[in-house]
């Protein structure tokens, strides 16, 4: 099922630009893999990374609202 949102006749130029900043992105990622400085992680630290970080955001969820300043 095609979303209703979904744009059917995409605009040729916003395609190609898309396309050269999806490229772009994939070269610098493969660049920085193949840099030997590159530090790697493993899976239990990137888990306790995201674990810190989820708890952070929740935390930060819960607390009131700021008042707008008028």
């Amino acid at each position: 099922m095609i979303a209703p949102h979904a744009n059917l006749d995409p605009d040729p130029d916003a395609a190609q630009a898309h396309d050269e900043w999806m490229q772009s992105q994939i070269e610098q990622a493969l660049m920085e893999a193949d840099d030997p400085n590159t530090v790697w992680l493993g899976n239990e630290e990137v888990k306790a990374r995201s674990a810190v970080r989820r708890a952070q955001l929740r935390k930060r969820a819960n607390q009131p609202a700021l008042e707008a300043v008028a």
